[in-house]
């Protein structure tokens, strides 16, 4: 016997049959809010540990407000948020004209003409100044005045540290490396310099056992972001959890670390999801789009297999990769590494100069250590399979003449199914979205 789940790839839902023993991890879960935009409202009306976001702005008569935005990476709701934001600011008397929504890059590149539409809406792109950060261009950029506990003096985006009110928006996820999405993260590594990037993302940071989805305490990369935003300074922070569906299904406003904390613990109340035990085989996604439009941000949905799938075992993942490899500079790395990993982690752990998007590889890595480049088998319609094959993935998409990508997928996907069939297996239909945990080591 067999039972359907799925698989998100790109903007779709590919359809897998899985044997009835599989388990099929879903979280918890979550609702969606009935009134969005309402549900933000009152949320900036009745924020978290500080004041209305209306008595903040009129005590502070800010003649520049910055809101910083994830760019089009991200499935933040900012056609709500933003739209919110800018009614209070109005309220008060802060026309559009004192307004630069800045958006949080870190290192991706700068957004399209069309991508900012997408995210804000052609109404607000026309009539609110909108901006990249550029973590390169030094020229834009100004240097904290303190260092961190690990030591690094940050550089942070000059329309920020010069706005006299800074308004952080973003929404809270489990992050394979930084514990949870959200919070300090909209600030660093989202405008910040490209330096402290590069030592967010090093070898010694992402090493951390505590460098893992769920986990704050101790967590490295967690410590040295929410040292930077407390030296930068967050006068006002917007946060959202969601849905499967990326609906709004929680709103955590006000003072930017206890908003945080809020929300970083309903998030995981959400998005844990239990498994009796480890699997012979995990199957898994990139996410759906836009999280799968790359093969850097695909290694997300390699690493969600990591708490389930046994050393030696098989992990499936699809992912659409329809803009390729990714940056420059991680298509450099996997095109001059992509078959020798093991090389690769021996060179970071020595070499002191961390190379921009080495992280992304380094991920992928972690996986590899676990079950192998044969057993890391990756469906994928962007990437030619010849290439994939340098990556240290197995291809399993090959195209067809008169089949259309999304039906490859799914037969390349099922065909392996079949094949495993008798072995142990969970499905993470998510991706990156839930975190399993397995009931044998430790409860949700």
């Amino acid at each position: 016997m067999a039972k359907t789940t799925y698989l998100r790839y790109d903007k779709h839902k590919i359809p897998v049959e899985v044997p009835d023993h599989a388990e099929i991890l879903h979280s918890r879960g979550c609702s969606p809010l009935p009134q969005p935009l309402e549900a933000v409202r009152d949320a900036l009306a009745s924020p978290i540990g500080c004041p209305p976001l209306a008595a903040l702005i009129q005590a502070r008569k800010p003649s520049k407000v910055v809101i910083t935005i994830s760019d089009i990476t991200r499935p933040v709701p900012n056609r709500v948020l933003v739209p919110a934001l800018l009614e209070v600011l109005e309220t008060c008397g802060i026309g559009r004209e004192k307004v630069t929504i800045l958006i949080a890059t870190g290192m991706h590149r700068p957004s399209t003409q069309q991508e900012k539409i997408e995210l804000l809406g052609e109404e607000i792109v026309g009539s609110v100044r909108v901006v990249d950060h550029r973590s390169e261009q030094r020229d834009e950029l100004t240097r904290l005045p303190r260092a961190t506990r690990f030591g690094t003096y940050a550089w942070i985006n000059r329309l920020y540290s010069e706005a006299d009110f800074r308004i952080v928006t973003g929404f809270i996820e489990p992050h394979f490396m930084a514990g949870f999405s959200g919070g300090r993260k909209g600030v660093c590594p989202g405008i910040v310099n490209v330096e402290t990037v590069q030592k967010f993302h090093g070898f010694e940071f992402l090493d951390s056992p505590a460098a893992t989805n769920f986990s704050l305490e101790g967590n490295p990369l967690h410590q040295e972001a929410t040292d930077v935003a407390e030296i930068a300074g967050i006068d006002f922070l917007l946060n959202v959890g969601l849905t499967e569906d990326k609906q709004i299904a929680g709103v955590f406003a006000g003072d930017w670390r206890k908003a945080f904390e809020v929300g970083a613990a309903k998030v995981r109340e959400w998005t844990a999801a239990p498994c009796a035990e480890r699997k012979d085989v995990v199957i898994t996604c990139g996410g759906g789009y836009p999280l799968d439009k790359t093969l850097y941000q695909s290694g997300k949905g390699m690493c969600s297999a990591l708490p389930v799938v046994k050393e030696g075992g098989v992990v499936i993942c699809a992912s659409a990769c329809s803009e390729g490899l990714g940056s420059p500079s991680f298509t450099r790395i996997m095109r001059e590494w992509g078959e020798r990993w093991e090389e690769f982690l021996d060179w970071i752990r020595t070499n002191p100069e961390v190379i921009h998007d080495q992280w992304g590889f380094q991920m992928h890595c972690k996986v590899l250590q676990r079950v192998g480049v044969e057993n890391l088998r990756f469906a994928c319609g962007g990437i030619p399979s010849e290439e994939l094959s340098r990556m240290s993935l197995t291809p399993l998409y090959e195209p067809k003449p008169g089949v259309e990508e999304l039906e490859g997928i799914r037969q390349a996907i099922q065909a392996q199914v079949d094949r495993l069939a008798d072995q142990t297996m969970a499905v993470i239909p998510e991706g990156p979205y839930v975190v399993p945990v397995v009931m044998e080591e430790g409860a949700a």
